[in-house]
């Protein structure tokens, strides 16, 4: 309902994922292609199903940086990191992100789904008819007060319509 509402209302193409927790959750969207849905089931075999074979650095908490220095240990996916030791974790990661990368590697995330929280971004895009070298046009549609700059006014509109200050962050993108 919330994917054919999303193409109605804003013609774009929305993926979904559920599962027990956010992260598994977050992760299954993450992997759906647009317009499909990604359903991990509830038991700790479809879980670890799901979640071992993904690469290290799929697993959030575990950016580039600590995804190479588990590779220099032989430690290449998330089904790895769940058979390593929490000591050795620890060692290599520091004590926090150890715990937090070993929890989350067997499937525990105890972060909170917030309905209707404030988004954290938002953005919009323009494409320009062909690629477009001029950093003046760039400016232009951003900031520049004929139709490119729609993306800049989608924006502020759609931020009219929440309530004040409900954003984190805003976030300004035109990609060209």
């Amino acid at each position: 309902m919330i994917r054919l509402r999303a193409l109605a209302l804003y013609g774009v193409q929305s993926s979904a994922g559920i599962g027990s927790s956010r992260m598994v959750a977050a992760m299954a969207a993450a992997l759906s292609a647009p317009g499909s849905t990604t359903v991990v089931g509830d038991s700790p075999h479809d879980i670890a199903a799901f979640l071992r074979p993904q690469r290290a650095a799929a697993l959030p908490g575990v950016g580039p940086a600590a995804a190479r220095s588990l590779s220099r240990y032989g430690i290449y996916s998330i089904g790895d990191i769940a058979d390593t030791p929490l000591a050795t974790l620890q060692r290599l990661l520091g004590t926090a992100a150890g715990r937090q990368a070993h929890d989350r590697s067997h499937g525990r995330d105890d972060r909170l789904v917030v309905p209707q929280a404030a988004p954290r971004s938002a953005s919009a895009e323009h494409r320009f008819d062909t690629d477009e070298l001029n950093p003046d046009q760039h400016h232009q549609a951003v900031l520049g007060a004929r139709p490119p700059a729609a993306a800049v006014h989608d924006l502020t509109s759609r931020a009219r319509q929440r309530r004040p200050h409900s954003y984190r962050s805003h976030t300004r993108i035109c990609r060209h």
